[in-house]
């Protein structure tokens, strides 16, 4: 995959749709299955509990997401 790096001038979130629009170039299906599960993230927490129980909620969904595609092929 070619080099990405986040633009520190920009938001978060406008940094996450620059890399998703970078990673349907070169993975379409792993882009749209991030997008997919990047509402567990949103808004993200501030506090340290939240911030991990929603980064561990996105994971799960992006395990389960992987699971059943692997079961569907």
């Amino acid at each position: 995959m070619p080099k990405f790096s986040f633009d520190p001038e920009l938001s978060p979130q406008q940094n996450i749709e620059r890399f998703l629009k970078h990673l349907e170039v070169e993975d379409h299906e792993m882009a749209a299955l991030l997008r997919a599960n990047l509402g567990k993230l949103s808004p993200l927490p501030t506090e340290p509990q939240e911030r991990a129980a929603a980064r561990k909620a996105f994971n799960q969904a992006v395990a389960d997401s992987l699971d059943k595609l692997d079961k569907d092929t």
